[in-house]
């Protein structure tokens, strides 16, 4: 069996799970090759598997908001495009959007349909409520309509909302685990940096990644007035330029609590994320209602069997932590909640050794590649894979 794996973006979540997909799909028996697609400026060693051939996700620092739409537009119309043209030239492959251009899909998917008998589809399901994507509602389900009718796998973790694009007959839905990204050893500078910062008299939560409001810093900033022996670490970059996270410091004051926040605003290489997740007592993933996604940052965390505060909302993230026990669940957008688990956090917690283990091995990058190809193998058992 042939793989390719495309994926449009240069950094973040999305790129570092395509590399983990790529080590396991290769060290799959069935997989005799994969093939990887990635932007033009992606940080990636010369590989004759890797093929950097899709537009830069980004135009430069320099640009302008108008100049960062544009390109946008233009990468998501030509990206698809050049994954097509690649298509027509290779063998019977699985092709594996680990993203996807949605706001473009009713330009591209019928061109690709074309060629659909020659190769098989999957698209994987980071965020499954896809219909809060721009520029409307109604105009993004017509979009995840016109994508998924080209699918015959969709991907999703433990979680798929009852949307109506999500049923298309001819689409059958796998449930896959994330996987776990392997933890470095801890960035040794910005560890010494956090032992001489944080105070050693608080008990740190951190929140980590990109900085969005879904993940309710005000509800956190607000429950840390309630607990002075505890403080709270920021760490990561805003993820848009309209984040204001001048406010956020500014609810802090307003607090009295900001000498007990310490703000990292800058992306996290994989080694500082340890050092920060080594240096706090516990995590909160406490995102907000509207979170239906399952966390990357549960499957950096899950290796290093930290302690976890999560949202108990309609999630993948959630029905993860209830089902392997691994963390402390609050109801979503609600202090009182949220109070409580900090008051359990106090006293220390965590899982037992045995409930990380069961996590640990269902969450595993081989296990997530072989279900995949056993879906396949049962969608299509008339298919000659030994050829692919």
């Amino acid at each position: 069996m042939r793989v390719i794996i495309y994926t449009s973006s240069s950094f973040g979540g999305c790129f570092d799970y395509a590399g983990q997909l790529h080590q396991a799909y290769l060290a799959h028996p069935m997989v005799e090759q994969v093939k990887m697609i990635y932007p033009m400026n992606a940080p990636l060693p010369p590989r004759a598997d890797v093929l950097p051939i899709l537009m830069p996700d980004h135009p430069g620092q320099a640009a302008t908001a108008r100049a960062r739409r544009l390109h946008f537009l233009r990468r998501t119309a030509r990206n698809p495009l050049t994954l097509l043209k690649l298509l027509q030239k290779e063998p019977p492959s699985l092709v594996i959007f680990n993203d996807f251009e949605q706001i473009t899909a009713p330009f591209w998917v019928p061109m690709y349909k074309a060629i659909a008998g020659r190769h098989r589809f999957a698209a994987i399901l980071h965020d499954p409520d896809r219909d809060n994507y721009p520029p409307n509602r109604q105009v993004s389900e017509r979009c995840m309509r016109a994508l998924m009718s080209l699918m015959d796998l969709g991907l999703y973790h433990q979680h798929l909302p009852a949307k109506p694009y999500y049923q298309s007959p001819r689409t059958r839905y796998i449930d896959v685990p994330h996987g776990l990204y392997p933890p470095p050893a801890p960035d040794a500078a910005l560890a010494a940096h956090l032992k001489q910062t944080l105070r050693p008299d608080l008990r740190y939560g951190v929140i980590l990644g990109n900085i969005r409001a879904e993940k309710n810093y005000e509800l956190a900033l607000q429950a840390l007035a309630q607990f002075p022996d505890m403080g709270l670490l920021v760490a990561g970059k805003p993820s848009h330029q309209g984040v204001d996270t001048d406010g956020y410091k500014a609810l802090a004051t307003n607090l009295g609590v900001a000498e007990r926040v310490v703000w990292l605003e800058r992306f996290l290489t994989t080694a500082e994320m340890a050092a920060v997740i080594d240096a706090a007592a516990y995590v909160l993933l406490y995102y907000a209602k509207t979170f239906t996604s399952q966390s990357g940052i549960l499957n950096t965390v899950a290796p290093l069997r930290k302690p976890i505060i999560a949202s108990d909302g309609e999630s993948s993230l959630a029905q993860t932590i209830r089902r392997f026990n691994i963390g402390l669940l609050a109801r979503p957008d609600d202090l009182a909640e949220l109070c409580k688990a900090l008051a359990r956090a106090q006293d220390g917690f965590g899982p037992d050794a045995a409930d990380w283990a069961a996590y640990l091995a269902y969450a595993d990058w081989h296990n997530h590649a072989d279900t995949v190809i056993q879906a396949l193998l049962a969608q299509d058992a008339k298919a000659t894979w030994a050829g692919w």
